[in-house]
């Protein structure tokens, strides 16, 4: 996850809700943990609280991991000699998220230029409020707690996490692709029968019903490969190391 949605569900008081949802399954980087210490000064509970929903923070393993953050933050930030620490979390997170490969990754920001460059390297994108919907589908949270977090979101901040299209219960009911009675409920059949709706694994990836990650790019000839800079070349993930091959994360 990047700072910006972190600290969005702290200044909302609803660390808890996103514990819920991630379930375990979010990560995040010494970058991002820098930014939030920056951003909270001298209140160190939210940091506790992020470090207990996410674990202890990734960091960078060898220089290809640092000139690939650059590179990544140079993209999104514009030139080289003024983005200073502009963008550094989303960029260490994408980089991070490259050298793990893992499997069914998604990258959860509210930065329109972070989430475009982390669709270039075919990572799944969501926003911060998009989590409410992933949590209902999951059945990890209902959908009034839903309801009550995104009111909190936007009380705290209204220009990230207003939903245009939301302007009442009904109309969020509606974002979120629910009826009330068929949520609470178990599914059916078209023929009558009953469906349990199946608890997640405990290495089910978030989100639980997206597909995988496509593929960034088409191979390159070999004749071409290694002639782009890092952070523009293709990516396999099909290619996953088997250490990884069954863990689901978010960064």
């Amino acid at each position: 996850m990047d700072t910006c949605a972190l600290i969005t569900y702290a200044l909302a008081g609803e660390l808890g809700t996103l514990k819920e949802i991630l379930d375990g399954r979010g990560r995040w980087t010494v970058a991002v943990q820098l930014e939030c210490a920056r951003f909270f000064r001298d209140n160190n509970g939210p940091i506790m609280r992020i470090n207990d929903i996410l674990g202890p923070p990734l960091v960078s393993e060898d220089d290809d991991d640092f000139q690939r953050t650059l590179e990544i933050q140079t993209a999104i930030g514009g030139k080289e000699t003024d983005i200073g620490l502009a963008n550094l979390g989303e960029a260490h997170s994408l980089a991070l998220m490259i050298r793990h490969r893992y499997q069914y990754p998604c990258f959860v920001s509210d930065d329109l230029d972070a989430i475009r460059q982390a669709s270039l390297y075919g990572f799944a994108t969501i926003k911060c409020r998009e989590l409410l919907n992933l949590g209902v589908w999951d059945r990890l949270i209902k959908p009034d707690e839903a309801w009550s977090c995104y009111e909190n979101l936007i009380s705290a901040r209204p220009s990230i996490s207003t939903i245009p299209e939301v302007t009442d219960r009904d109309s969020f009911n509606g974002w979120l692709g629910i009826k009330l009675c068929d949520w609470a409920h178990p599914r059916s059949t078209p023929a009558g029968q009953t469906v349990q709706v199946a608890p997640l694994a405990e290495d089910s990836p978030l989100p639980g019903h997206l597909p995988p990650a496509r593929q960034s790019q088409k191979a390159l000839p070999a004749s071409k490969q290694g002639t782009l800079p890092i952070a523009q070349q293709p990516i396999n993930f099909r290619a996953v190391p088997a250490t990884h091959a069954a863990v689901g994360r978010t960064a």
